[in-house]
């Protein structure tokens, strides 16, 4: 919900002519060359914030009313469900689920093939079914003015998943090593140690994991617009180590939360065979966990770069317009420039995470060919 309400890219792209919703007039606020702006533009992101947290608020308040009233009407037995009847809800529910999965998997693939179609067309007239004459010139004209936007989108993708995959490496590490240390003081103790708390997460977790998600439930665009003031107040210019951080804040939630499900799940007994070895902490990380883990971090890795390079609003904001990627460009000319130039922007920005992607499914079965339960692991 609070992505619907504050995204960008979408209304710019798809109705770049019609009025702007309050994320666009906010941008364009925060954009603005007269400074007397800036304090609206102040007041119009506290705004946002609001209107995003009670949005929210509201939508928790339904589900609560709605499960009183239904569990009131079990209770009464006015609704009844028998075993059948939960069986046929059951399987409705599965093939709206898979109906509609497979509607939003067909208008993505469906536009992903219009992508190289609209690229390579030089005449393309209505009502044609293809375009009606093909052409490569686009590709060798304009080779040049891809390349730029391309190398930037791949340097800040990969420096900014890199560290964010770095960071939650030693941070699930850690939290593993301070798990076995209670482990170890609670059998000094001689006490029962419970799975339950074992896996309960402490108040500090919690509150790290309530920050580390927060890029991703404020408004966008208000919580960059106080970025870039914090920026300004710290007389911080725009520069590519600004926008690797820019991008890093809402990297990271993703791939954490790719990552940690594998690293919490991947078996004790591989840590503890380590360490009855003699292997110190540090040798067990890289030398048992990393390699155990190698396709949920390639995985974590491709998912990172993904996010980087879909990102368009740090890059307008924290970037101060300076730097044109493959997002920025697309949206930009989406807008009224020429479809095959969109097409072709459009082409690179979905064939970058799909590389990415297909690395992280291929390189472990190459790395472990030679390995049967490494190859069972990874099938």
């Amino acid at each position: 919900m609070a992505f619907s309400l504050t995204n960008l890219e979408v209304a710019l792209t798809l109705a770049p002519s019609r009025p702007g919703l309050f994320a666009e007039r906010l941008l364009a606020l925060a954009n603005a060359p007269d400074l007397l702006e800036q304090p609206t533009a102040a007041m119009a992101a506290l705004f946002q914030v609001f209107m995003v947290a009670g949005a929210i608020l509201l939508w928790r308040c339904g589900e609560k009313v709605v499960a009183l009233v239904w569990r009131a009407r079990l209770r009464a037995r006015k609704v009844v469900i028998s075993a059948l009847g939960d069986r046929v809800a059951r399987r409705c529910n599965d093939s709206l689920a898979a109906s509609g999965g497979l509607f939003v998997c067909l208008i993505g693939l469906l536009a992903i093939t219009l992508l190289p179609l609209w690229s390579f067309a030089k005449v393309w007239r209505f009502p044609a079914f293809l375009p009606n004459v093909w052409t490569l010139g686009l590709w060798r004209d304009g080779f040049q003015r891809f390349m730029e936007p391309l190398w930037l989108s791949l340097s800040l993708a990969l420096a900014a998943a890199g560290c964010a995959l770095l960071l939650c490496v030693l941070c699930l590490e850690q939290e593993g090593r301070k798990k076995t240390q209670h482990r170890i003081q609670d059998k000094v103790q001689d006490k029962v140690l419970t799975k339950a708390r074992d896996d309960r997460p402490s108040r500090v977790h919690e509150r790290a994991m309530v920050a580390l998600y927060l890029p991703l439930l404020l408004p966008q665009t208000s919580f960059l617009f106080g970025i870039q003031i914090l920026l300004f107040s710290l007389s911080i210019e725009a520069s590519w180590l600004v926008l690797v951080w820019s991008h890093m804040l809402f990297v990271l939630p993703y791939v954490f939360l790719s990552l940690s499900g594998a690293w919490r799940g991947l078996d004790r007994r591989f840590a503890l065979t380590a360490e009855s070895l003699g292997c110190s902490p540090t040798r067990r990380l890289v030398g048992v966990t990393l390699p155990l883990l190698l396709k949920p971090l390639l995985v974590a890795f491709a998912l990172g770069v993904s996010v980087s390079i879909a990102l368009y609003a740090p890059t307008l904001l924290i970037g101060a317009g300076r730097y044109a990627t493959l997002t920025s460009e697309a949206v930009a000319l989406a807008s009224g420039g020429d479809r095959r130039i969109v097409g072709a922007f459009a082409l690179l920005q979905a064939a970058v995470p799909c590389v990415f992607f297909a690395a992280a499914l291929g390189i472990p079965k190459i790395v472990w060919r030679g390995r049967a339960f490494m190859r069972g692991l990874y099938a």
